[in-house]
Formats: structure tokens, sequence, C-alpha cells
């Protein structure tokens, strides 16, 4: 069986998800409060419900695009979710470019990545 470029790509950007969605998951004290602090600063509130919602977000992304079921809708879904999470950067950080200051450098790779592979396979 043969593997395209495409579909390498597209398992890369499911399993990306995994640290995000084990830090969301499974985080307890002030680790587990700074990710809701983050969420409440970025606007999304009630934070207590976005933090579940994004992790079954990421979750469901990361299913379609590690196994390919649905593949090309998981992409979507998490070129959207990556392009709040750009957003949501800018809105608590201001707009910083870079990754390493806080900056939404990342999410807006990894969602512009996400929207490719969506439109390419």
């Amino acid at each position: 069986m043969d593997i395209t470029g495409w579909e390498v790509l597209r398992i890369v950007c499911g399993l990306y998800f995994l640290p995000h969605t084990f830090s969301k998951t499974f985080s307890r004290g002030p680790h587990h409060d700074e990710i809701a602090g983050f969420f409440e600063k970025a606007g999304l509130r009630p934070a207590s419900l976005m933090v579940p919602l994004a992790v079954a977000i990421e979750v469901i992304a990361m299913a379609g695009l590690v196994t390919g079921f649905q593949g090309r809708w998981a992409a979507w879904l998490a070129a959207a979710y990556l392009g709040v999470a750009s957003i949501a950067d800018v809105r608590v950080a201001g707009f910083r470019w870079s990754w390493v200051e806080q900056g939404c450098e990342y999410p807006v790779f990894w969602g512009f990545v996400c929207a490719v592979v969506a439109a390419n396979i």
C-alpha cells in the first residue's frame, strides 16, 4: 500500500493535536487554571464550558485527520478551530507574530496547512 504525501501531511496535522488535547484534558492545578484563564481573557465564556468544547473539537479533528474518516471535513474543522485559536491568541497577547512571544504564528501556519490538506484530499 502506497501512502501519498497528502496522507502523511493529513496524519501529521492530526497528531499535532495530541499534546494540546492531552494538556487540556489531564492538567490539574495551576496549569488547568491557566488554560481556563486564557479562554476567559480571549472572551470565550464561560471558560468552564469552552475548555471541554475545545477538547471535543480537537478530538474529532484529530480522529478524522489521523484515520482519514471524513478527512476533508476534519481538516476544514481543524482549520476553522485554529483560526479561532489564532484570533484568541491576538486577543490575549496583542498582535505578536512569533510563537516564541506567545504570538499567533503557530496556529496560523497549522490552520493554513489544514486548509491546504482539506482542499487537496
